[in-house]
């Protein structure tokens, strides 16, 4: 469950990108976290009274929150993007092709392979 501060959920890259992400600076988007949160630990949440409470400490996020933040090289940040996405691509596709059966050695070292790219997407 990604949560933003600073930084647009629509922008978020794949994996977290398929998720539904919450943008905590807002006292919509933070009312949403945290009633998503009672629902899934089965605890009740009142939006209304809790309405107050959440408009503070979301303007307290947002206090916290530079104004604008630039790309410094859009073109490096699309390779890394791009990169991501291919290696996401080649993980997934692979685990399908693969099966739901025993992991093999050498299947086990091509996941580790790629996710440790995902980690360092320059090397």
């Amino acid at each position: 469950m990604p949560v933003c501060v600073g930084l647009d959920p629509t922008k978020l890259l794949l994996p977290l990108g398929l998720y539904q992400a919450y943008l905590a600076s807002t006292p919509t988007g933070l009312g949403d976290l945290i009633g998503r949160l009672c629902h899934l630990s089965g605890a009740n949440f009142d939006h209304e009274m809790a309405r107050p409470v959440i408009e503070a400490a979301a303007r307290q996020i947002a206090e916290h929150v530079p104004a604008t933040q630039e790309d410094e090289d859009p073109v490096l940040s699309r390779a890394v993007q791009d990169h991501i996405d291919k290696r996401f691509y080649e993980l997934t596709d692979f685990l399908q092709k693969s099966g739901s059966g025993q992991a093999a050695p050498a299947r086990d070292r091509r996941i580790e392979r790629i996710l440790g790219e995902l980690q360092d997407p320059l090397s």
